[in-house]
């Protein structure tokens, strides 16, 4: 059911969109769903993003607004995102920094500046790891995060 419904997310209105992300949400918190559950599928949805920006000019936001969702709820974490960013140096490694930036952008759009420094700053080790440490304060520079 995750798989198919973040697929359809990126191709959706607005609206279904919002909705889409809700039902994962509740469903998550009310334990119907797990980490791995999530995760899986939305690993599949990073590691092509590439293809999806092609169909869907915007699918970096969209994927953004569902990370940061899934941030806020604690299914997944910026660390575990900086992994599954990772397995896009071979093919689309230009694709990273845009990645981690509009999670941030979407993390203090749709909660707050300060939740987005809690839960990337835990992961400070990691983003230097995965883009330098320069890179990284360029897009907390532009986010609001440092």
């Amino acid at each position: 059911i995750v798989q198919v419904s973040v697929d359809a997310a990126l191709e959706c209105k607005d609206k279904e969109r919002a909705a889409i992300i809700s039902v994962i949400s509740i469903l998550f918190r009310k334990g119907k769903l797990t980490s791995d559950d999530i995760g899986l599928p939305f690993a599949d949805i990073i590691e092509f993003i590439d293809s999806f920006v092609v169909d869907s000019p915007r699918a970096m936001e969209y994927l953004g607004d569902m990370a940061a969702e899934f941030f806020h709820i604690k299914a997944l974490d910026v660390a575990w995102l900086c992994g599954q960013a990772k397995k896009l140096e071979e093919f689309s490694g230009h694709l990273i920094p845009d990645v981690i930036e509009n999670c941030a952008k979407s993390l203090v759009k749709a909660y707050s500046v300060d939740e987005a420094k809690t839960l990337f700053g835990a992961a400070n080790s990691a983003l230097i790891g995965l883009l330098g440490a320069e890179k990284w304060n360029e897009i907390a520079g532009k986010t609001g995060l440092n």
